[in-house]
C-alpha cells in the first residue's frame, strides 16, 4: 500500500488514486508489495533533496536533473512528489512506466532542453513483418509472414502504402493493435481493425514495446520562448496517459506530443503562448492515437494551433492515422491559426462539445474525419467553423456570435441544425449541406453566401425551416450553385440566384425590404418557385438575363402569393411556366390518367395527352384530372374557378362530328392502377369507363357541372379552352363532397376524338391550369 511522506500534501487526487489502482493491479506492475513506492523532492536554496518512502536521503545536490533520475531510478512504479520551488529540466529526462510526478502548489519545470520529457522511441522495433494475406476493415484475424519475437500482451501498428497527399508529401495510413492470441502464424488482435490493409499494398506490421501509465499533475512547464524550437513532453507509443491541473508555458514548437498513444487525458490544464511560426502545436497527436481526451483545460493567449491530429512520415515511427479525439468543455482564446484542427493526412471521429472559442483565426477546422460538433459557443473568430475534404459532420446546438464566418461546410456530408447565429457571420455552404432550424439574430447583412464560378460549382445544398426576422437588404446570396432547395425558411431579405442550376424555393415566407423578392440572374438549368409568400418593393419575382441566348430549360413560378406592385418580370427567358399574368391562384394538374375503351385494363397514366370522344375502329376516350386544393378553406371566399385545356389534336383536321366537353365529379380512383374497367387495384367501377356524379348529384346523370362545345368544322387551335367549374370547386373546399378530381368526357363518342396536353407534357404552357379567383 502507498505509504504517507512527512512534508507530502494531505491528499492526493482522486485521478492520481485510480492510475495507482490500475498499476497495483496490472499484470506488469504485480510483483512484491515493496516495488511500489513514493519518492519526495524538495528544493531549497539551490539544492535539491530526494528522499525515499522510509525518508532516507537518496540525493542532495544543485543537479535537478540528476535529482529527478535518481527518483526514477528508486521505485519501479509509483509518485514522484515535488516541493513546492523551480526545477532546472536542463537536460532530456527520460521517462519510463507507471510513474506519476505529482507537485505540490508552485512546481515549475523549467525547460530549458527541449524536449524536457521524453519516453523516446526505443520501443520501436528497428524491423517490420509482412502480412502473408488481406487483413480486412472489421477483422481481428491478421496472417503474418513470420511471428517470431512476438507475443501476447505485445503491441502492433500495422500500416500499408495507402496514402493521403499533403502539401506535395505522401501520408501512409496505419492503426495499433494489441495482441490477445498467436496461433501459428496469425495473431488475433484485441479490436477490430478500422480500415483495411492489403498484400499489394506491401502491409506490414511493427512492434511497438508501449510505455504505460504516464501521468503530470499539479506541475507548471515553462519553456524558453514562444519564438523558439522548444518542447515540454515528447511521448511515443504510451498507453493511458493523464495531465492534470498542469500550466504549460512559453514553447515555441509543442507543448505536448503525443506519437502513436492511446486511452490519453488532458484535463483541467492551462496552455499559454505556444506559439512559432509554421511549427507551434499546444498539443500534437500525431501517428496512430486513439482515444485521446482533452477537457475542461484553459488555452488563453498566443496560440497557433492549440490543438491539432498531425501526421509524420520517415523513420520507425513513421505511419498512422488518429481515430477518436474528444474536446470538451475548454476555453480557447486568441489562437493565430486553428484553435482546434486536423489535416487532412489522418481519419479522426472528432466529439468537440461543450468549448468556447473567443478571437481566433479559425475555431475549428476538421479535414479528412468525422464530427460531431454540439453545445459550443464561437465568438468573434474569423472563420468559426470549417469542413474539409471527405468527413461527415453534425453541426448542433451552438452559438455563434460575431464572427466574420460562421460555418463553411466543404465535406462529403454536413448537417447544419438547431444553431443560434448572433451579431453577424454568414454561412459559406460550398459543398453537401444541410442547413435547418437555425436561427439568425442581429444581423445587418446576408445569412448565408455560396459563390462559386462557371469552372467550380458549388453543390447540394438544402436549407429549410431557417428564421431571420432582422431587415436585410439581401438574405441569402447563390452564385454558380448546383442543387440548391430553400424550404419553409422565414426570411427579411431578398433572395439572389446568379448562374444557378437546378433551384428549387418552396414554401418560404420572403419579406423583402429591397425592390426584388427573389432575384434570377443568368440561369443556368431548371428553376422552380413554388407556394412562396413573398413581398418586395417593385416586384416580387424577377427574371433577369445578361447573356445573348437565355436558357431553354424550364422556370416554373406557382401558387405564390405576391405582395408587389409586379408579381413577376421576365427578360426573355422562353420557358417560363406560371400563374396567368403572374396572378396567385393558378394550379397545375396534380394527377392525370386516360381510360381507353379499346385498352380497358391497361393505365395510361403518364402520356403527354389526354384524350376523349371516339373513334369507330377503338371505341370511347375519357380522361381523369386531380388537383389539389388544400391551399384553399374557405368557398364562399371563391368567385370563380375555371380549367384551362389545350387543344392541339388532330392537328390541322375537321371532325365528323363536334366535340361537346362535359366535366363530372367521379368516384375516388387511383391513378396508379385506373382503367376503363378499374378505378383501383381489384376494384372495378361499377359502370365501365368511370362511376360519376352529376350537377344534381345523379349516379350517371347527363347534366354536367361545365361544357364546352368545339365544332366539328374547327381544327385545333392550339391555345386554351375554358370550362367554368367554380361549382364543383367550391363543393370540394366547403367539404360537401371529398375532392375526387374531375372526369372529362364527350357527350357522345363517335367520330369526335380530339386530344389536350396533360401534365406529362414536355411544354409546361401548354398543360392543364386551374385557375382560382378570391374575392377581396
Amino acid at each position: 500500500m502507498l505509504k504517507r511522506i512527512l512534508g507530502t500534501r494531505k491528499l492526493i487526487s482522486y485521478s492520481i488514486i485510480c492510475s495507482l489502482m490500475l498499476i497495483a493491479t496490472s499484470p506488469a506492475a504485480v510483483a512484491a508489495p515493496g516495488d511500489l513506492a513514493n519518492v519526495q523532492i524538495s528544493k531549497e536554496n539551490g539544492i535539491a533533496t530526494v528522499t525515499n518512502e522510509v525518508g532516507t536521503v537518496i540525493y542532495e545536490g544543485a543537479d535537478d536533473v540528476t535529482a529527478i533520475e535518481a527518483a526514477l531510478n528508486e521505485i519501479d512504479s509509483g509518485v514522484i512528489l515535488f516541493q513546492s520551488g523551480t526545477y532546472s529540466i536542463d537536460r532530456t529526462i527520460s521517462l519510463k512506466s507507471n510513474i506519476s510526478f505529482v507537485g505540490n502548489e508552485g512546481v515549475v519545470f523549467d525547460c530549458i532542453s527541449s524536449p524536457g520529457f521524453t519516453t523516446g522511441t526505443g520501443g520501436y522495433s528497428s524491423s517490420t513483418i509482412s502480412v502473408a494475406s488481406d487483413a480486412n476493415s472489421g477483422t481481428t484475424q491478421i496472417s503474418l509472414s513470420d511471428v517470431s519475437g512476438l507475443n501476447v500482451g505485445d503491441y502492433v501498428k500495422i500500416s500499408d502504402d495507402f496514402t493521403v497527399p499533403y502539401e506535395g508529401k505522401d501520408y501512409k495510413n496505419g492503426e495499433l493493435v494489441e495482441i490477445v492470441a498467436i496461433n501459428d502464424t496469425t495473431i488475433t488482435v484485441s479490436s477490430p481493425l478500422y480500415d483495411s490493409y492489403t498484400v499489394s499494398r506491401n502491409a506490414m506490421v511493427r512492434e511497438i514495446s508501449m510505455f504505460q501509465n504516464i501521468s503530470f499533475e499539479n506541475v507548471g512547464f515553462v519553456g524558453f520562448g514562444m519564438d523558439t524550437s522548444s518542447t515540454a513532453v515528447y511521448l511515443y507509443g504510451v498507453k493511458n496517459v493523464t495531465f492534470s491541473n498542469c500550466t504549460i508555458e512559453d514553447f515555441g514548437t509543442r507543448a505536448i506530443l503525443l506519437f502513436d498513444c492511446l486511452d490519453c487525458t488532458i484535463e483541467n490544464s492551462t496552455f499559454k503562448r505556444v506559439f512559432k511560426d509554421g511549427t507551434g502545436y499546444g498539443i500534437a497527436i500525431t501517428n496512430a492515437c486513439d482515444n485521446i481526451v482533452i477537457k475542461n483545460n484553459s488555452f488563453l493567449e498566443k496560440g497557433r494551433h492549440y490543438i491539432a491530429v498531425v501526421s509524420s512520415r520517415g523513420g520507425v515511427t513513421t505511419d498512422g492515422f488518429t481515430r477518436h479525439v474528444d474536446v470538451l468543455d475548454n476555453i480557447f482564446r486568441d489562437c493565430a491559426d486553428e484553435a482546434v484542427n486536423s489535416h487532412p493526412t489522418s481519419s479522426p471521429i472528432f466529439r468537440v462539445i461543450g468549448n468556447e472559442i473567443y478571437d481566433s483565426r479559425k475555431g475549428v477546422e476538421l479535414a479528412r474525419s468525422d464530427s460531431i460538433v454540439k453545445d459550443n459557443k464561437f465568438y468573434r473568430c474569423g472563420n468559426a467553423l470549417v469542413t474539409l475534404s471527405t468527413g461527415n459532420h453534425v453541426i448542433e446546438d451552438n452559438y455563434f456570435n460575431g464572427n466574420r464566418i460562421s460555418i463553411i461546410p466543404h465535406a462529403t456530408s454536413n448537417i447544419i441544425r438547431n444553431n443560434v447565429f448572433d451579431n453577424g457571420g454568414y454561412i459559406l455552404p460550398e459543398l453537401n449541406a444541410v442547413i435547418e432550424n437555425n436561427t439568425f439574430e442581429n444581423y445587418t447583412d446576408y445569412i448565408i453566401s455560396s459563390v462559386g464560378s462557371s469552372s467550380s460549382y458549388m453543390e447540394n445544398i438544402e436549407i429549410s425551416n431557417n428564421t431571420c426576422e432582422d431587415p436585410l437588404t439581401m438574405a441569402m446570396e447563390f452564385g454558380y450553385v448546383r442543387n440548391v432547395n430553400l424550404n419553409n425558411n422565414n426570411l427579411n431579405g431578398y433572395l439572389e440566384f446568379s448562374g444557378c442550376d437546378d433551384v428549387k424555393l418552396d414554401g418560404n415566407r420572403i419579406n423583402s425590404p429591397a425592390s426584388s423578392g427573389v432575384r434570377v440572374v443568368d440561369a443556368m438549368g431548371p428553376h422552380a418557385i413554388s407556394v412562396n409568400e413573398i413581398k418586395a418593393g417593385s416586384v416580387g419575382i424577377s427574371l433577369e438575363n445578361t447573356r445573348t441566348t437565355p436558357i431553354s430549360d424550364e422556370i416554373v413560378i406557382e401558387r405564390n402569393v405576391i405582395d408587389a406592385p409586379a408579381a413577376i418580370s421576365n427578360d426573355d427567358y422562353s420557358n417560363v411556366i406560371m400563374d396567368e399574368e403572374g396572378i396567385p391562384g393558378t394550379l397545375r394538374v396534380v394527377e392525370d390518367s386516360r381510360l381507353r375503351e379499346g385498352s380497358p385494363d391497361t393505365v395510361f397514366k403518364d402520356e403527354p395527352y389526354i384524350d376523349l370522344g371516339g373513334r369507330d375502329e377503338a371505341g370511347g376516350y375519357r380522361d381523369l384530372v386531380m388537383f389539389d386544393l388544400s391551399e384553399y378553406s374557405d368557398s364562399e371566399m371563391i368567385e370563380n374557378a375555371t380549367l384551362s385545356l389545350f387543344w392541339y389534336y388532330p392537328e390541322g383536321m375537321e371532325r365528323p362530328a363536334d366535340t361537346v366537353v362535359e366535366i363530372y365529379r367521379p368516384e375516388a380512383w387511383n391513378p396508379e392502377y385506373v382503367t376503363w374497367n378499374s378505378r383501383d387495384l381489384n376494384t372495378p367501377w361499377v359502370h365501365a369507363g368511370g362511376d360519376w356524379y352529376d350537377l344534381n348529384n345523379v349516379s350517371q346523370g347527363s347534366t354536367p357541372y361545365a361544357t364546352i362545345t368545339l365544332n366539328g368544322s374547327d381544327a385545333p387551335d392550339n391555345s386554351y379552352h375554358e370550362l367554368d367549374i367554380t361549382g364543383i370547386v367550391k363543393e370540394y373546399v366547403s367539404g360537401k363532397y371529398e375532392n375526387t378530381g374531375f372526369l372529362i368526357k364527350a357527350r357522345t363518342e363517335s367520330g369526335n376524338y380530339i386530344a389536350f396536353c396533360s401534365s406529362d407534357n414536355e411544354n409546361g404552357n401548354q398543360r392543364p391550369v386551374l385557375t382560382i379567383s378570391e374575392k377581396a
